[in-house]
């Protein structure tokens, strides 16, 4: 068999796309005769919980191969084919099997499988010093909480920057222009989301050099434009309407009557510019010999020929200006979004500012990081250092990869399967149809490309490719398939784009599963009543699928959006219905979370009623107070809007520990925890309460323990953060599609399944700009409208590719959720509202299955359900609560590395501590700052600073040592340097000077072989990287000397 080193495989839904990359990972790692193969493998996938799931696959099937008395079926039918294609017998594939299986858990830092962030933050802090990066950089995860900070930074400036200020006027007067709301928080925030986005980060980089005042002119070039042009239109249409009433001619007396040409001038003169494309009335009117209309009167048709004789060459005059339409549309689309980009042009610089105060790096950033440097030949040599290590390649849900993750993953596979010592490979895997990222940056086109580029190899090429389909359905029964099939195979001939179209066209997934299945589609009454149709039918299903033997949590209803989602959550709730789902799930659902965030509030603005009152509302409902009916709201009043030392006696009365002062001088965290304690918060929502000490905990170890800070940032979480969803627990899931990618279940509701296909929320683009009155502006961000179709033919491209896209958006949106069912799928459409029934329309038609006013159609028959035997619903385990938290406060982040001993003497406890300072400072004046930071994290506590500020001044101050803490020098303290062998080694301190890189190592005690052997073996990696070293310097730093070892 001849041998293709890239592969890529189109998996549609539940085709086994997990088991087969599992398989061929395993066919390589069997294959050889070195146990560690599967270092030489790098498996990238889309999400954590991919990751997991394929580790967990790979180590099962080791194990089960390596016994296969114990097997399971799935993993002996794996057996079977990799000794089918391998070549390899039973025997050696399990002797194999238990070495692989071994090798794998006692090098599991090894075992490289994990997503494209995680690989590309890896790369980043492995080559951080190549890629410029500042040291003890911190990784920002939450890019939109950046965001903020910097749109709260702009906007506070304003009244203070005179031309700032200006640009938000000028905002404000655009916006309320539009009818739309003056308030400009939320708009700031809606627009710098565009720097989440690959290209919006891209051409904001292309704008970094434009000032305010470079705006202001460009935007006057704009104005200036289409004011001239406006202008010579107007003038001739006011003259022609000005000319109709001197002579007394009315509108219907004109050709084509009151919406004929008399309207089109009327249009010119008024500047509507939208109907600025004559009309089929005005064009015949260019050729009519008269412009009498049958009702002019005979007396008015000297003045019309009169008005035709000096409006005719102006109306060739018109044609004429409006050749330059399009221009002037494009024009129009930049002035329409021209302040917003100023905006987000001024929010990026305030978010760089922020990122170079803090030493941050987005984690959506690290892309770009990589390809900037990955431009420069130079900077291929990252992937030749990490192309020595891996040789294999495997990508999952590559339809959701964005084109630079691709753009910096090309060198690297290229690398390998060129590489002709080291022959290697590269599998990609995905499904066109499951592309519902592009929100986020997918881009499916380079999929569908690669695949076509495939096929169509030309013979010069320098590595073979093949294009495989994966077509058999191994989740759903055969009537649930054939419905899929038929169904999105009748959509295909409705779709323009050709490549778009081939998705779809003649599905054919092949059904493993057999028969039982059912598929209904209902149409609902789209009336006032809409969403109580729509929920009452989801309840009558679960009635009926109760009946038909199917448990709770068999079955999942999905919706578009998390509002419809909602809707069906209460419904659910008030019949009783178990329910789950992510909105049920959040914190800030919990009555006791609710009452820890009002605590709180309250320790932060004692004086406010409504936190007091909060509070009274949660503990007289949970009988803390002792309050009569009849006095219960005289109470109210008299704690809510009294004086704060009665507020603060009434608690006292209630916990005598409790004192306002001295629990706001406490920690954030023993804060929660005494509030936690003290109203037994852990008792009734134990699982609430653990999830948001976590939160907590995460704050307070990333930004400080400021109360203020902390419940800001939790108006920014609140509706992100929940508890995780329990398994086994025998509940109705609800989620919208995009939770659902990846999952399956035994029945799925899908209500509200019809929205508008071809339309998106308020989308935008940025355009390249080539006009020579905007040579400053090198690219502009424009809606993406139907104007766009007047416009150059290089934008009528962009909106065409943008509503074919927003079309494959929605057609894979009802795809993902069509294909979630094992057994049975029950569809809630509309005749209207939407134009995803027309789809359902169109298939029954052509299925002959379509009557005027049913409203109900069945595909198979269904049956009887035999469910798994479920747990009884129960919490979620939790560990007990805390009783005393203040003992384990000192226990931080830093942990692990506090835990990492040889022997448990004080000396060598100290030793650690100062190593771990150290790591700190980049030149003397860092000591201050260092100690603060070792404090704060929990390093050390306010008893040690003294003692070990004289100790670190004596290091840094050291004849020979201080040489290397000056100001100036460029420095990587504790840097991870990743080797060919895919080891890594962390030098404590290297030091770079014209003579080459010094190396420090910090030691403790007395000198030992192992300490020059370990210096040494630095030394020697560092040079293999092509670097100089100058000297090797072991610092022995004991209480009563330092002692110097330098080895050169």
């Amino acid at each position: 068999m001849e041998n293709i080193p890239f592969k890529i495989y189109s998996a549609s839904a539940g085709s086994g796309k997990t088991f087969t990359l599992v398989k061929e990972y395993l066919k390589i790692c069997l294959s050889s005769k070195s146990p560690k193969k599967f270092v030489e493998i790098l498996a990238i996938t889309f999400t954590n919980k991919a990751a997991s799931e394929m580790k967990e696959r790979i180590i099962t099937s080791l194990k089960g191969f390596a016994k296969p008395e114990t097997a399971q079926n799935t993993e002996l039918d794996m057996l079977k084919l990799i000794a089918n294609e391998t070549g390899l017998s039973t025997k050696e594939l399990t002797a194999q099997s238990k070495i692989i299986f071994e090798s794998i858990l006692h090098n599991y830092s090894q075992f490289s499988i994990g997503t494209i962030d995680k690989f590309t933050h890896r790369i980043i802090r492995t080559f951080a010093q190549d890629l410029d990066l500042p040291a003890n950089f911190e990784v920002e995860m939450d890019h939109k909480l950046l965001l903020k900070q910097a749109v709260d930074l702009l906007i506070s400036r304003t009244g203070e920057d005179k031309k700032l200020t200006q640009l938000f006027v000028s905002f404000i007067k655009d916006k309320t222009a539009d009818d739309k709301s003056w308030l400009i928080e939320n708009d700031f925030y809606t627009i710098a989301e565009e720097l989440l986005k690959e290209s919006g980060q891209e051409h904001c980089e292309g704008l970094k050099d434009l000032s305010l005042d470079d705006f202001f002119s460009i935007k006057k070039e704009i104005t200036n434009y289409i004011y001239k042009f406006d202008v010579e239109l107007a003038a001739i249409g006011a003259g022609f309407k000005s000319d109709c009433t001197d002579f007394g001619l009315l509108p219907e007396w004109i050709t084509g009557g009151k919406n004929g040409l008399f309207k089109y001038f009327e249009y010119l003169q008024k500047k509507q510019w939208k109907n600025y494309t004559p009309t089929k009335t005005t064009y015949k009117a260019l050729e009519k010999d008269n412009w009498h209309a049958a009702k002019a009167p005979i007396e008015a048709r000297n003045h019309i020929d009169t008005l035709q004789a000096k409006f005719l060459p102006l109306l060739f005059k018109v044609l004429e200006i409006l050749k330059d339409y399009p221009k002037y549309v494009n024009f129009r689309l930049i002035a329409s979004n021209f302040y917003a980009m100023a905006v987000l042009h001024e929010i990026s610089k305030e978010m760089q500012y922020i990122k170079e105060q803090n030493n941050i790096i987005p984690i959506g950033e690290f892309n770009k990081k990589i390809a900037a440097v990955l431009q420069n030949e130079e900077g291929n040599f990252i992937y030749e250092r990490l192309g020595e290590r891996y040789a294999h390649y495997f990508i999952d849900e590559f339809q959701d990869t964005s084109e630079l993750q691709w753009q910096n993953l090309v060198p690297l596979i290229e690398n390998a399967i060129a590489n002709g010592e080291k022959p290697g490979s590269a599998m990609i895997v995905g499904d066109a149809k499951q592309a519902i990222y592009r929100w986020r940056g997918g881009e499916v086109d380079q999929f569908i490309e690669l695949q076509i580029k495939a096929k169509n190899i030309p013979p010069q090429h320098p590595y073979k490719m093949e294009a495989l389909s994966l077509e058999s359905n191994y989740r759903s029964t055969k009537e649930v398939v054939t419905f899929n099939n038929k169904f999105f195979s009748s959509i295909a001939p409705k779709i323009v784009k050709e490549s778009y179209r081939d998705l779809f066209q003649d599905l054919n997934s092949k059904a493993e599963k057999g028969q039982g299945g059912f598929v209904s589609i209902d149409y609902i009454e789209n009336g006032s009543n809409y969403d109580e149709l729509q929920t009452a039918k989801c309840l009558e299903t679960i009635k009926t699928l109760k009946e038909d033997g199917f448990n709770y949590g068999d079955i999942c209803i999905l919706t578009r959006t998390k509002a419809k989602g909602a809707l069906i959550v209460k419904a659910l709730s008030d019949h009783k219905i178990p329910v789950i789902s992510s909105e049920s799930l959040l914190l800030e659902k919990s009555t006791e979370v609710k009452f820890m965030l009002n605590f709180l509030r309250f320790l932060n603005e004692p004086t406010h009623p409504r936190f007091r009152f909060k509070l009274l509302e949660f503990l007289n409902e949970n009988e803390y107070s002792t309050w009569t009916l009849d006095t219960t709201q005289q109470q109210l009043e008299r704690l809510s809007k009294g004086s704060v030392a009665q507020f603060n006696g009434f608690l006292t009365s209630l916990v005598p520990d409790y004192d306002m002062l001295k629990w706001r001088s406490i920690s954030l965290i023993e804060m929660c925890h005494k509030i936690s304690k003290s109203f037994q918060l852990e008792k009734s929502a134990r699982v609430y309460m653990q999830f948001f000490m976590d939160e907590l905990w995460v704050y307070s170890n990333k930004y400080s323990q400021d109360l203020f800070g902390f419940l800001n940032y939790w108006e920014d979480k609140a509706t992100k953060l929940s508890v995780a969803i329990p398994e086994g627990i025998d509940a109705v899931q609800v989620m919208t599609i995009h939770k659902s990618k990846g999952l399956e279940f035994p029945v799925v509701i899908f209500p509200f399944a019809n929205w508008n296909s071809t339309s998106e929320q308020d989308p935008k683009s940025w355009i390249a700009i080539d006009e020579p009155e905007l040579a400053n502006l090198p690219s502009s961000l424009i809606p993406l409208s139907d104007k766009l179709k007047a416009s150059t033919e290089q934008l009528q491209d962009v909106y065409a590719a943008h509503k074919s896209k927003v079309l494959l958006d929605n057609l894979n949106m009802l795809y993902v959720a069509l294909t979630r069912p094992k057994t049975r799928l029950y569809i809630q459409t509309s005749a209207k509202g939407g134009d995803l029934n027309v789809h359902f329309d169109n298939f029954l038609k052509a299925e002959g299955m379509w009557e005027e006013k049913k409203t109900d159609y069945t595909f198979g028959s269904p049956v009887k359900y035999q469910t798994k035997a479920r747990a009884e619903n129960r919490f979620i385990k939790s560990t007990p609560p805390i009783e005393e938290l203040s003992k384990i406060l000192k226990i931080t982040r830093q942990a692990p590395k506090m835990w990492e001993v040889e022997n448990p003497e004080k000396g060598a406890d100290k030793g650690r501590k100062v190593h771990e300072i150290l790591s700190y400072i980049m030149v003397k004046d860092d000591l201050p700052m260092a100690l603060e930071k070792a404090l704060r994290e929990g390093l050390i506590v306010n008893s040690e600073i003294e003692e070990l500020k004289a100790l670190l001044d004596r290091v840094l101050n050291h004849n020979e040592l201080q040489v290397y803490f000056e100001k100036g020098l460029k420095v990587k303290n504790e840097e991870d340097i990743l080797l060919a062998n895919g080891k890594v080694i962390r030098p404590d301190r290297l030091v770079f000077g014209e003579n080459g890189i010094t190396i420090i190592d910090y030691k403790t005690g007395e000198p030992l072989q192992s300490h020059e052997e370990q210096i040494l073996g630095y030394s020697s990696h560092i040079k293999q990287m092509g670097y100089a070293v100058h000297s090797c310097v072991l610092a022995y730093i004991n209480n009563d000397s330092i002692v110097l070892n330098e080895l050169v």
